[in-house]
C-alpha cells in the first residue's frame, strides 16, 4: 500500500506484463477535450500554459496531447515498465512517481490531469494534491 493507505504502488505493477502492448489498446483523446481543459482553467493565454502535470500517464497518451498546448509536461507514472514504452516528445519529461507523492512543487503547475486512471488514484486525495500543485 502507498503511504496514504491506497494500493496505488502495487496497482502500477498490474500493467507491467503487457506494457509493450498497452499502447495498442488504449484510446487517444479528442482535441476538444484539451480545449475544454484550457477553457475551464482560463488558460487561453500561452503565458498561462507553462507546466502541465499528467499523473498516472501510462505511456503518455494524454501527455503528448498536452505537450502540443503547454510549454512543458511532467508525465508521472508508478510503473517503470509503462514509462519504458512511453511516447517521446521534446516537451515531455517522464518520471516514475507515486500519484500521491509527485515531487511537483506547490503552486507550480498550470493544470494537473489524470486521464483514465482516477479510479486507481482516488479522487479525493487527487483533488487535494492537485489543488496544492496548481498556480
Amino acid at each position: 500500500m502507498a503511504a496514504n493507505g491506497l494500493p496505488f504502488e502495487s496497482d502500477a505493477k498490474l500493467f507491467a506484463k503487457q506494457a509493450a502492448q498497452y499502447l495498442l489498446y488504449r484510446p487517444t483523446y479528442p482535441p476538444e477535450l484539451f480545449q475544454a481543459i484550457i477553457d475551464f482553467g482560463s488558460l487561453q493565454s500561452p503565458e498561462r500554459r507553462q507546466l502541465a502535470v499528467d499523473i498516472a500517464t501510462g505511456q503518455g497518451q494524454a501527455a503528448v496531447a498536452l505537450a502540443e498546448l503547454f510549454e512543458h509536461v511532467q508525465a508521472l507514472d508508478g510503473s517503470a515498465e509503462q514509462l519504458a514504452h512511453a511516447q517521446t516528445h521534446e516537451r515531455i519529461s517522464y518520471r516514475q512517481a507515486d500519484a500521491h507523492e509527485t515531487g511537483v512543487a506547490d503552486s507550480s503547475a498550470d493544470v494537473v490531469t489524470v486521464a483514465q486512471a482516477l479510479h486507481w488514484v482516488g479522487a479525493g486525495v487527487m483533488r487535494n494534491h492537485s489543488a496544492a500543485c496548481v498556480c
